[in-house]
């Protein structure tokens, strides 16, 4: 008689149930069993494969417990995890968050969490300290971690103060071998970093003052100060030089952003505010993998940067912002009396530098400068911001019109003359960013029309436009006519039917939320 094998249909849910191999699925011998067990092997092997996609990558909200709790007693799997997010909970700005990224299962529950304006409240503090201990628990067993990102304010638990734990975030992540990228936001303000409350004084651990600048082998590393109450001070910056010079050789990306702080010995309002300075950084560093670098709230001497310069030639992004005249990338003194409108003279530009940059976002004067300068051919240049509109020359407009790759452009705001005007320069243009006077978006809209491959056009690091509902969707059909790559307009996404008509479609909704980036 032959022996047969009959299997019924099995799902993933049935697997563990000890009824799945029962005589009523079996007839035959050992052949049988084999084939059964390949089976079942390969629906858990499936199954395990697509748990470990969930977790391998995450960005989720702090306060998800659960699924810190449970990385911290599954060490298998929080092997896994590759890269983590910790998402801030305080909105500032005029971009919608970043969703979630989690397992199926915490979805919802991240999704709850995410949106919002929590602040650390006193009543809050017991169940945010037990959060973070789940948190630092589950760190010490992703032995996989290679990418961290920290977006909310310091952490409350510094295992050098508290008595009840004895390890915390950042001697979690020191002892991860794996890690290579690193994002931190840190407080400038010291008020920020003691919290009285009814339970005790609890303290914030700054990251400059935590030892997580210890740390070797970086490839990817962002730093972030601000001043959550509205006052800073000087942050140290030796232990992070030591680390960068001395430890991040491969280091190919550096973000720095620094909060603004008093000039306590200077009574001048005007002359108030400075940024942190970074001479012997970039004196010293030697970084030959180094591709992007973004720098705010940070100045050097001309001379520090023409030697950074000189040994980074292979640069593809290249960023700097200003927020005052006090506070002006290149300066000479922390706080200049007068500023020195000839600074720019004293840079030696070297030779060959930014051959291989595609993006170049700094201040207006500074970009002429870089255009005009001799020995100069940025052929690679993709993407280049930010414009002031009273730089917005046609001595500049021309020196765009040399840029053969240029796509990308970013000013502070425009009208429809700056636009006719710089299509004539620039008529390749596939995506401007900056503000536009809603008054008189008829005429904008027409000047649009001049950039045959535009595919977006919205604000850049600003609050939404605020377009008539009525008459927009109009405009953008006839504008989408003539620029039949046009995907999203301040707000408005792009469509088309199947007959070809375009239909604008208001999709942004979020006032109130922020970048999940200071750099775009």
């Amino acid at each position: 008689m032959a022996h047969r094998v009959i299997f019924k249909p099995i799902t993933t849910a049935s697997l563990g149930s000890v009824n799945i191999v029962s005589s009523r699925y079996l007839s035959g011998r050992n052949g049988s069993w084999f084939l059964l067990r390949r089976h079942i092997r390969s629906y858990a092997l499936r199954d395990r494969d697509r748990m470990d996609e969930e977790y391998r990558i995450m960005r989720a909200p702090f306060r998800l417990r659960r699924l810190w709790d449970r990385l911290a007693e599954d060490r298998s799997l929080a092997s896994v995890v590759e890269n983590l997010e910790i998402q801030r909970e305080v909105w500032l700005w005029a971009s919608d968050p970043d969703p979630p990224k989690v397992p199926q299962d915490y979805m919802e529950e991240a999704v709850a969490l995410l949106p919002g304006s929590k602040v650390t409240e006193e009543d809050d503090i017991p169940h945010l300290r037990e959060t973070e201990k789940s948190l630092v628990r589950a760190l010490r067993n992703m032995s996989n971690l290679k990418g961290f990102k920290w977006g909310r304010v310091p952490p409350l638990i510094d295992a050098r103060y508290d008595v009840d734990a004895s390890e915390d975030l950042w001697t979690a992540l020191r002892s991860i071998d794996t890690l290579r990228e690193l994002e931190v936001v840190d407080a400038s303000d010291p008020s920020q970093c003691v919290i009285r409350t009814k339970f005790g004084l609890k303290w914030h651990r700054r990251v400059h003052d935590s030892g997580i600048f210890t740390l070797g082998h970086l490839t990817v590393f962002k730093y972030a100060t601000f001043g959550y109450n509205g006052q800073s001070e000087r942050i140290p910056t030796e232990a992070m030089t030591d680390m960068l010079v001395n430890r991040c050789a491969d280091l190919r990306e550096l973000e720095l952003s620094f909060a603004q702080f008093n000039n306590q010995e200077d009574d001048d309002i005007a002359l108030d505010f400075t940024s942190t300075g970074l001479n012997t950084l970039f004196t010293l560093a030697n970084w030959p993998q180094l591709e992007s670098i973004g720098l705010y709230g940070a100045h050097m001497r001309p001379d520090s940067l023409s030697q950074f310069l000189t040994r980074h030639r292979s640069l593809r992004s290249f960023r700097v912002m200003e927020s005052c005249t006090p506070a002006r990338f290149l300066k000479a003194d922390e706080f200049p009396l007068v500023q020195d409108g000839s600074i720019m003279d004293k840079f030696s530009f070297p030779e060959d530098t930014f051959s291989e940059l595609s993006s170049l976002s700094v201040p207006s004067y500074f970009i002429s400068w870089v255009l005009s300068s001799p020995h100069r051919k940025l052929l690679a240049l993709e993407d280049i911001g930010w414009l002031e509109s009273e730089h917005m020359t046609d001595e500049l407009f021309m020196l765009l019109g040399e840029l053969p790759r240029l796509r990308v452009l970013r000013m502070s705001s425009y009208e429809a003359d700056d636009l006719r005007a710089l299509s004539s320069y620039a008529p390749g243009l596939r995506e401007i960013y900056g503000s536009i006077n809603p008054r008189s978006l008829a005429h904008v809209l027409d000047a649009f029309a001049l950039f045959p491959q535009l595919e977006v056009v919205d604000n850049y690091a600003s609050w939404p436009q605020r377009l008539d509902e009525e008459e927009t969707p109009r405009l953008l059909a006839r504008l989408g006519g003539a620029c039949s790559n046009l995907r999203r307009f301040h707000g408005y996404d792009i469509g088309r039917t199947v007959n070809g008509d375009v239909v604008a479609r208001n999709v942004r909704t979020n006032l109130f939320g922020v970048p999940s980036q200071i750099f775009v």
